[in-house]
């Protein structure tokens, strides 16, 4: 049986209304995990918000889209000074930041550890979990059932299978083999720590 490698991983999303997870616009991941001695947070985060929903917007909310991408960094970096383990990253930001720009509470998944990424560099790995929980998360059923999704979450392999981006009703083949973030993400931006040293 492959090794595996526990990604623990939570899903950023802008809330029209922070109470309410229906409407919610899908905005990027946090992801948390170990290779080697490394210590490993990545942040990806779309790169363009959709441009319906910022014309809907007040000055204040438009503000926090525009800004999204370094509010985030910002944000992973008050948690890495506050982190003491891998996974505590990812509880620090769900706990800030429960309102329009959402921090979703932190799940796991057990990665395949293939030798064949072993020359990868950290920043590879980093993009091909990226790519393989947004895979995931794009192949999930229509809003009015997530909440049930959310309760028992699957996993299933979706291999070439075409996936639709939520809001844009985009197809895209999200293939395993790819290397590179879906054409609306950018790449992550990875911080790395050694193992035994707090988030600082």
């Amino acid at each position: 049986m492959p090794a595996k490698d526990t990604v623990h991983f939570s899903y950023v999303e802008y809330r029209p209304n922070p109470a309410r997870a229906d409407g919610a616009v899908p905005l990027g991941l946090v992801i948390e995990f170990v290779r080697s001695d490394a210590w490993v947070v990545g942040l990806a985060m779309r790169s363009e918000f959709p441009k319906s929903l910022l014309a809907a917007m007040d000055p204040l909310a438009r503000e926090l889209a525009d800004s999204r991408i370094q509010l985030m960094r910002d944000e992973v970096g008050k948690a890495r000074e506050l982190a003491k383990d891998p996974g505590d990253v990812l509880r620090i930001l769900a706990s800030a930041n429960p309102w329009s720009l959402h921090v979703k509470p932190p799940c796991e998944f057990q990665a395949d550890a293939n030798e064949k990424y072993d020359s990868f560099t950290i920043e590879k790995i980093a993009e091909k979990y990226v790519l393989e929980l947004y895979a995931r998360k794009l192949a999930l059923p229509a809003p009015s059932q997530i909440e049930d999704v959310e309760r028992t979450p699957s996993y299933a392999v979706i291999g070439h299978a075409p996936v639709v981006m939520p809001e844009a009703r985009i197809y895209a083949d999200h293939a395993p083999q790819a290397d590179v973030p879906p054409a609306w993400m950018l790449p992550p931006t990875v911080w790395i720590n050694p193992r035994s040293g707090s988030g600082r």
